[in-house]
Formats: C-alpha cells, structure tokens, sequence
C-alpha cells in the first residue's frame, strides 16, 4: 500500500504529468465559460422570443404603408407600448383590457405598486370595470402587457 502512495505521488511529480493535469484543468475551465455563454445566449434569445410573440397581439400589427412589414414613419400611427387609453372591454385581475382608438387592444397589468385615480381621488381595482375609460402610463413587459404604473379612470362616457 504505501508503494502505491508513492507512485501516486511520485506521477505528479513528474513534469509531463504536471501538463496533463493542468491541460485537463484548462479544458474543463473553457468548456464551463463556453456553457457559460450557451446559457446567457439561450435566455437573450427566450426573451426576445417571448416579447416578439406576444408584441403584435397585444400592441397591433404593423399596417403597410406600401413598404412591406416595415414599421411606420413617425407619424404613421405606431401603437404607443408605453400606455393607453379608451374603453374598458374586460377585467379580468390582475389584468385588463383596453380598446384603445386605433383599434388595437391591450392588455394592462396591475401590481401592487400601481396607483390608480378616478375623477374623485383615490382609487382601487374595484374602480376598473368594463365600459369605464383607463387611461395607462407604464412600461413594455415580456408578455406583450403593459405593467401599469399609474392608472387614470375615467366614468362611462355619456355619448
């Protein structure tokens, strides 16, 4: 047994088994950077795959204006993704619905830290309810949504 100690350490004494040691240290160091990348690349990819998806449903397609799919000029009515108004069609929380006049519908998400008012102050979730007017300021998420950081409703208009 205490032969076989020896050899042991006796091998990695040894010059050539030091570069083999270290050669397989330095392999399994690149192949865990190139996993590395791999992961960081797939998860870009999901996310702009996920955003793309859900964008034209939620937002509207582009309409051609003689340019193919290219999005519109400034001016050429580009879906806002930053926010909405129109009329409430359908509550479903912690999510809503907005037809906006452009004719494009978007899904609003409210969370905690959302602030929502009415004409006379304060609001609540209670406040959105279908045939109301939202108005929506926030931010683009991964679902095609809009994460709602303030939210303005407006009664059922009389018209």
């Amino acid at each position: 047994m205490k032969n076989f100690s020896h050899t042991i350490i006796g091998f990695f004494e040894s010059p050539t088994a030091r570069r083999i040691l270290l050669a397989i240290i330095a392999l399994c160091a690149a192949v865990l950077i190139f996993a590395a990348g791999v992961a960081v690349g797939v998860r870009k990819t999901e996310f702009r795959h996920q955003f793309s998806d859900n964008y034209e449903r939620n937002f509207g397609a582009f309409e051609r204006h003689g340019r193919g799919m290219l999005p519109p000029l400034p001016g050429e009515n580009f879906p806002n993704a930053h926010g909405a108004v129109g009329k409430i069609i359908s509550v479903s929380l912690p999510t809503f619905i907005v037809d906006s006049p452009d004719g494009t519908e978007k899904v609003i998400h409210i969370s905690d830290t959302t602030h929502i008012r009415t004409i006379d102050g304060d609001g609540t979730s209670a406040n959105i309810i279908p045939e109301n007017v939202a108005v929506v300021v926030g931010e683009p998420n991964t679902n095609g949504q809009i994460d709602a950081s303030f939210i303005r409703v407006l009664p059922k208009p009389t018209n």
